[in-house]
């Protein structure tokens, strides 16, 4: 029963974990708020590029067929390459991660448990710190508000390494005389790293966000 417990608590941890990730990305959607996408930007950077008259300029958008975006740009999600990469990649980070929040303690002792504790929180905390590595290295979003989406993913990510790193050594140096005991070390932890997340978000087109959720890799993130 106390394993049983143990196990829940840490499954807890997991859907945090998976909220905060995702919700600087789900959260900001909500917003709604008016934005252009890099395609368009795209578009008008073409159009400042050809010296030409409005009315050329949508008789060629006409003659090739896309309305809404432009060819150097565009890939079969409909984003621009920098945006569906910028998803992908952050998708692909939290995808890691996540493998790693849901450890089964069934069947072990509570020295073991505390052990895959202690395991699955570093390993947490170092997949988000790796992501938020790469992440600094990857260009923002090339839509509206992008930088602002960016460097909350990079600030989460970051809050979250840093709480799990040190969670870990917190459930190392306990001495528990019960599963009670580390469930409330658990639990304190999962709301230290709740309690830190950054409160605010970028505000992004939802249809950027539909658009995002239907990458392979940010299905199961994003949805």
């Amino acid at each position: 029963m106390k394993q049983r417990t143990i196990k829940t608590a840490v499954f807890g941890a997991a859907l945090l974990l998976l909220a905060a990730c995702s919700q600087s990305v789900q959260g900001a959607a909500q917003a709604g708020s008016t934005v252009s996408t890099s395609s368009s930007s795209s578009s008008s950077s073409s159009s400042s590029r050809s010296s030409e008259s409005s009315e050329s300029s949508e008789e060629s958008t006409t003659q090739s067929g896309d309305t809404s975006e432009t060819t150097d740009t565009d890939t079969s999600s409909g984003l621009d390459s920098d945006t569906e990469y910028w998803f992908t990649t952050f998708c692909q980070g939290v995808n890691d991660l996540t493998q790693y929040a849901s450890p089964d303690t069934t069947g072990q002792t509570l020295a073991q448990a505390q052990q895959t504790v202690v395991e699955a929180y570093t390993n947490i905390s170092v997949s988000a710190q790796t992501t938020v590595a790469i992440l600094q290295l990857t260009p923002p979003p090339a839509v509206t508000k992008g930088e602002d989406l960016a460097k909350a993913a990079i600030e989460r990510l970051s809050s979250l390494s840093s709480v799990y790193g040190k969670g870990a050594q917190t459930i190392a140096a306990l001495t528990p005389s019960s599963g009670d005991d580390l469930k409330s070390a658990i639990d304190a932890i999962e709301k230290e790293a709740s309690d830190a997340q950054p409160s605010t978000m970028a505000d992004v087109d939802p249809a950027v966000l539909a658009a995002a959720k239907e990458l392979p890799d940010c299905q199961k993130v994003l949805n």
